[in-house]
């Protein structure tokens, strides 16, 4: 009986549980969420004071003409405390064969309030001007983010994480963007097109845990 007591009083006998085993395993969820376009319009140089609010699908990119640039929104319901890995915005655009080339897809933050029905490319609504026409001024867009490569009719995957982490970092209702482009002038699907899937909308991936 003496020795049984012995061996259980070796060091070695009693286990030797870390804080590690002793906690909880984090779980971290990944979730995948698409949004479609609350709205979304085009400014154009070429027409200062037109609205192209209700138009199917508009031009971005710079012609002989002038310049047009898209302004799209997207409701925001992700939460504060959710960690955005990726968001790719996915644009429909096209062009005419005997223009193919290159489109250089930037975009941006967009700061100022705006209107679908009334923005154009002087005023951000009725009444209420851009601080520079195209919404140029620093109050009116933040700094562009690296430019996407589109080539040839397609449904592009432009790259808009770092919006939409600061979005959803800082809580805002809404994601607001604005698409500036070089190259060959596209034309691009809104949300008012009545083809089937062209629609413009947000995929998100984030992580919850």
């Amino acid at each position: 009986m003496m020795f049984l007591f012995a061996d259980l009083a070796l060091p070695q006998a009693v286990p030797d549980w870390s804080n590690e085993v002793l906690d909880d395993e984090k779980t971290i969820f990944q979730t995948v969420s698409n949004f479609n376009s609350t709205k979304d319009t085009a400014i154009d140089s070429s027409n200062p004071m037109t609205n192209f609010g209700s138009d199917e699908a508009v031009n971005l990119g710079s012609s002989f003409t002038g310049e047009s640039k898209i302004l799209i929104s997207f409701n925001n319901t992700v939460p504060a405390t959710d960690l955005v890995t990726d968001a790719i915005l996915k644009l429909t655009c096209g062009v005419d064969p005997l223009e193919l080339g290159v489109i250089n897809i930037y975009n941006s933050r967009l700061l100022k309030s705006w209107d679908e029905a009334n923005a154009t490319w002087s005023d951000a609504d009725n009444g209420v001007s851009w601080q520079l026409p195209g919404a140029e001024g620093s109050a009116d867009y933040d700094s562009w983010e690296p430019p996407f490569y589109g080539y040839a009719n397609n449904t592009f995957s432009i790259n808009v994480t770092a919006v939409v982490q600061d979005a959803v970092a800082n809580s805002r209702t809404s994601i607001d963007l604005v698409l500036a482009a070089t190259g060959t002038q596209y034309e691009c699907q809104m949300s008012e097109t009545q083809n089937f899937g062209e629609w413009p909308y947000l995929q998100i991936t984030h992580q919850t845990g």
